[in-house]
């Protein structure tokens, strides 16, 4: 009960942004561990955060997936969009990224 509530607290995202992070950590170690980086892949780290750990399999071809997402009448994949927006550059401010491995 805890951990939910510190979850969807609408006025604390610490513990939302804490796990999140964590997750993703715990899956580039085990990609990492199994001899695939995947640190650099923003679209595989995103398909495996939407489909969740059960689901990540290391392997040398990963595909991008997970739930579908229409927007203005065009179908995504949750890892596809989060691909997307990546390397958009709209956090470029914020978020420095090395477009030289798009």
């Amino acid at each position: 009960q805890e951990l939910f509530l510190r979850l969807t607290e609408a006025k604390e995202h610490y513990y939302s942004y804490l796990y999140g992070y964590l997750f993703i950590r715990h899956i580039e170690n085990q990609w990492k561990m199994s001899g695939h980086d995947i640190s650099t892949r923003p679209e595989i780290l995103a398909t495996l955060f939407n489909l969740g750990f059960k689901r990540s399999q290391p392997k040398s071809n990963p595909a991008v997936g997970g739930s579908e997402i229409e927007i203005n009448g065009i179908k995504y994949t949750f890892g596809a969009l989060a691909f997307e927006f990546y390397y958009s550059g709209q956090l470029q401010n914020d978020f420095k990224f090395d477009n030289s491995k798009q």
